[in-house]
């Protein structure tokens, strides 16, 4: 009778046991899931961050290259902000001011 008993305390210990790993496998499986769902969601955020500036770096190559003769020590970049704010003032191609894109260019440059 006490080793029915002993055998019976075990087997329940054993029980006790295996619900407790049950439960922290469920648990786990729960958490797993979450964070493939929080990390899936960032892989696909990323991967439209890297299309972005993908399509961002194809705008600015095709922006710069857009300025034929770059002024002397001047990049491409330099030279297409000189155009875009000498544009914005009004004064490419006779509009604003009336002097020309080489005078204003020595003016920018002062």
């Amino acid at each position: 009778m006490q080793e029915i008993e002993r055998l019976t305390a075990l087997a329940s210990e054993r029980q006790e046991i295996i619900m407790e790993q049950v439960n922290e496998i469920a648990a786990l499986k729960t958490e797993a899931q979450e964070l493939h769902d929080k990390y899936g969601l960032l892989w696909d955020q990323i991967a439209a961050l890297k299309a972005e500036v993908g399509r961002l770096r194809d705008d600015y190559n095709d922006l710069t290259m857009e300025v034929s003769k770059k002024y002397p020590d001047e990049t491409r970049h330099q030279t297409a902000k000189r155009y875009i704010r000498l544009a914005e003032r009004g004064t490419i191609g006779g509009m604003g001011s009336g002097g020309s894109l080489k005078q204003e260019a020595k003016n920018e440059s002062k």
